[in-house]
């Protein structure tokens, strides 16, 4: 890769409840990353670590328990533009979270720069949860926020940021891998959207290489480039007991060997590791698992 990878911390946690509970707190997660050998990994890489995105402040507006809607639009909508700016110096964006609804914001601007993306999701959850309005506003976070990107008018996310029109992403080109959620499953996504995930049952049917094959086939079927984005709550317990909803199907190893065939035989133009809660780990075993996929990214 001739292009530097550009690295970006993202310390937030709004999508995901962190503003009222200190437990969903994914805010320490980037500095953690880069305390067990983020930069080590890639050494030997062209690199440039951009710090933390600095996210300024914005009127909380509660929307239920979870969720503080101004917050969240105002993060997504700074990464949205660091992100552009990334892309436009001709590097590689890697966003280290942070929870899972700033992908809205990477996710939309390589979309804006590439036109027409595909992206895959390695998650133990669907992330597309059914999407609300409040206040003529879309409601957001980390449980729907791919179902966001999918369903609503980016410039209903956007707006007024940008002038020009940013499409969504195609839903037929979204796939998520590991999903193991039944009640996320089951009660919260839109049957129309399950052909989407392939959960951990398929895996076990079909073998992780078919299913990746399948994913990466959606993926790239008219596009010009794929977002990865990985939340760590895909890995099991043992290795991510630091995950905002730890208990995911994946091992290390299968783990690794998703995210190697999709950068080998896809143009990855794009990538996040987010969920990372390293307050409820204190041993820093789910921060080391995140550094392990990121060298996976990246291996050559």
């Amino acid at each position: 890769m001739k292009k530097s990878i550009c690295i970006t911390g993202v310390p937030y946690s709004y999508g995901s409840g962190g503003a009222r509970d200190r437990d969903w707190n994914n805010e320490n997660a980037p500095n953690a990353l880069r305390n067990v050998g983020l930069l080590n990994v890639l050494s030997g890489r062209k690199v440039l670590d951009k710090g933390n995105l600095e996210i300024g402040n914005a009127e909380a507006v509660p929307l239920g328990e979870s969720y503080r809607l101004a917050q969240v639009l105002n993060a997504i909508k700074e990464l949205y533009k660091h992100t552009l700016e990334v892309h436009e110096g001709g590097n590689f964006p890697l966003t280290i979270g942070g929870d899972h609804s700033l992908t809205i914001g990477s996710a939309l601007a390589t979309q804006q720069k590439f036109q027409k993306i595909g992206l895959i999701s390695i998650d133990r959850h669907s992330d597309m949860w059914r999407t609300g309005i409040h206040n003529n506003q879309p409601q957001i976070g980390c449980t729907n926020y791919l179902k966001a990107i999918t369903n609503l008018k980016p410039t209903a996310i956007l707006s007024p940021l940008t002038n020009c029109p940013v499409d969504c992403i195609s839903p037929s080109n979204a796939v998520v891998i590991g999903a193991n959620d039944d009640y996320d499953l089951n009660n919260k996504m839109c049957a129309s959207d399950r052909d989407k995930v392939f959960t951990d049952n398929d895996i076990a049917k079909h073998g992780i290489e078919d299913i990746v094959k399948e994913a990466i086939k959606r993926a790239t079927d008219g596009t010009n480039g794929v977002y990865l984005s990985f939340d760590i709550d895909a890995l099991n317990s043992e290795i991510a007991p630091g995950a905002n909803f730890p208990g995911g199907p994946l091992t290390l190893a299968q783990a690794q060997q998703i995210v190697q065939m999709i950068m080998r035989n896809c143009n990855v133009v794009g990538a996040d590791v987010v969920e990372v809660k390293p307050n409820k780990d204190e041993y820093g075993v789910t921060s080391h698992s995140a550094v392990k996929i990121i060298e996976s990214l990246f291996e050559r």
